[in-house]
């Protein structure tokens, strides 16, 4: 029998063990709805491996205090700067993708996604915001992933900035979630330089920035020049003297200049100490620059460096020759293309340089898969 014997009572009640079931259904469904969406950067590489589904931060409203002030710290597993694995050219396009391990269409947009830079402690993230943005109204809204998207690799093309070096950016991806009351912060760390050639990390006159949060003190760009010497934010009374003091010195300067020409006297051309660095075959000498088009990188697997020509996606481990690149004499790991149809508008073909796999890039999407897209996609 269901009913038992209340005491006192005629009437009889089911046994409660009974409705377990349909509570225990009724939350799973609740909690099903509730699932928690997650989101992390993959390209370029990040400061360390991160396991699906990624690190969620609580308070939506501490997502841009947290992202400024760094990679969220030992919450967020930040290991501190690492030695970057990835060289980018000043004004360069590039392609930056992250992971949406779960989906949340409730807060893809919100306040979106925001990609940046941090230099100096004088020049973060906030002076160098690529694509996006976080705040309340002044910012582009850049979703994380299209409406009803399913778990999968996202992107978008964003530049460096123009004219800036440095041996140690950090460049930052942010998702924050209103309505998850989440927020997801990735760093890679990054070298910018002229030639897009790594700088001589080993030169005394490049300060090492591994271990910390975010380039601080004594902070130089790709070629040894020292870019700050702050330890902390900004002050703003200090950065006008300094700024005042500047012009009053090149005001001296020049006075001391129009008098000595005034009295007869010559100056001789300054002699420039340029930045020297070694070739990866360990030759000493200035390393000559890369032809245009051509950037190094890392190689994850092998920690070898090797070379990427981003108009065709071809990679190389060998220095590309300027001389040597023409139609008839191309790298030899290339992939051919003289015979291979036009791909359709907004697609690229690269490399996956852990496997020599070929692959394609929608750069107005940032999808990517294996499979030759057709033309008339």
């Amino acid at each position: 029998s269901v009913m038992a014997a209340i005491p006192g009572s005629s009437r009889r009640r089911p046994r409660c063990w009974l409705l377990w079931p349909v509570i225990l259904a009724t939350l799973a469904l609740e909690g099903a709805e509730h699932v928690h969406a997650h989101a992390y950067l993959k390209q370029p590489t990040p400061r360390s491996s991160i396991a699906d589904p990624g690190i969620g931060l609580p308070g939506f409203v501490n997502a841009r205090s947290v992202a400024n002030e760094g990679c969220g710290g030992a919450e967020n597993a930040d290991p501190g700067i690492q030695r970057p694995k990835t060289v980018y050219r000043p004004g360069q396009d590039v392609l930056v993708q992250w992971k949406l391990a779960v989906p949340h269409d409730v807060d893809r947009l919100d306040t979106g996604v925001r990609i940046s830079v941090h230099y100096a402690p004088a020049d973060s993230f906030e002076q160098n915001v690529l694509s996006g943005g976080i705040g309340e109204a002044d910012y582009l809204k850049l979703p994380v992933a299209p409406n009803g998207a399913d778990v999968g690799i996202f992107g978008d093309v964003v530049r460096i900035p123009e004219e800036k070096t440095c041996a140690y950016c950090t460049l930052q991806f942010v998702w924050a979630a209103r309505a998850q009351d989440e927020f997801y912060i990735s760093c890679a760390d990054i070298a910018i330089t002229k030639d897009g050639r790594f700088p001589d990390f080993d030169d005394p006159a490049i300060e090492s920035q591994v271990g910390k949060a975010l380039a601080s003190g004594t902070v130089t760009d790709s070629e040894g020049n020292v870019i700050s010497k702050h330890d902390g934010g900004l002050n703003v009374v200090g950065a006008v003297l300094g700024i005042l003091f500047a012009l009053l010195a090149l005001a001296a300067c020049g006075y001391c200049l129009w008098r000595f020409r005034k009295g007869g006297g010559t100056l001789s051309k300054p002699t420039l100490t340029l930045f020297q660095a070694r070739s990866r075959t360990g030759a000493s000498g200035p390393a000559p620059a890369l032809p245009a088009g051509w950037s190094a990188a890392v190689d994850p697997a092998s920690g070898r460096e090797y070379y990427v020509h981003a108009p065709t996606g071809r990679t190389c481990w060998e220095l590309p020759d300027p001389q040597a690149l023409t139609e008839s004499n191309a790298p030899a790991t290339s992939a051919p293309v003289s015979n291979a149809p036009a791909l359709p508008s907004g697609w690229t073909l690269l490399l996956d340089p852990a496997t020599g796999q070929p692959y394609y890039v929608n750069e107005s999407t940032g999808a990517t898969q294996w499979e030759r897209p057709d033309a008339r996609i």
